[in-house]
């Protein structure tokens, strides 16, 4: 998981972005699933319903790969999500993975969502960029 800008010749620069990246390690080919989020395992004890929550990449950018794609191995998927004042960042969920064909969670580390929820803090939360 990272905040990107994106670049393409003869446009301006595009972003910045989160970007939410799958690589296939194998060893067989695989469907990449959804992006989901999670809370911390108190918050889950107090309010199960709230638990997870699935959340929506924008599916009209060029870069991000559609769901249930088939991805062989050493293929990577990508999910592009706007960074604004409304992104989930501002939530307090504690951990972002990926589904795969197999029903399995691929959880990204937490110290990437940490940073970028610390980047978005500083943009803004601090007033930096607030609308």
């Amino acid at each position: 998981m990272d905040v990107m800008y994106g670049m393409q010749g003869g446009r301006q620069p595009g972003g910045p972005h989160i970007i939410v990246k799958a690589l296939n390690t194998g060893p067989l080919p695989n469907r990449i699933g959804i992006v989901i989020v999670r809370k911390s395992w108190w918050q889950r004890r107090i309010h199960p319903t709230e638990a997870f929550s699935f959340i929506y990449p924008d599916y009209a950018h060029v870069a991000t790969t559609q769901a249930s794609t088939r991805l062989e191995v050493g293929d990577t998927g990508i999910f592009v999500f706007p960074y604004n004042n409304d992104c989930f960042l501002k939530d307090d969920f504690v951990r972002i993975g990926v589904t795969d064909g197999y029903g399995r969670t691929h959880w990204a580390p937490r110290t990437q969502l940490h940073e970028a929820r610390r980047e978005y803090r500083k943009q803004f939360i601090d007033g930096q960029n607030i609308n």
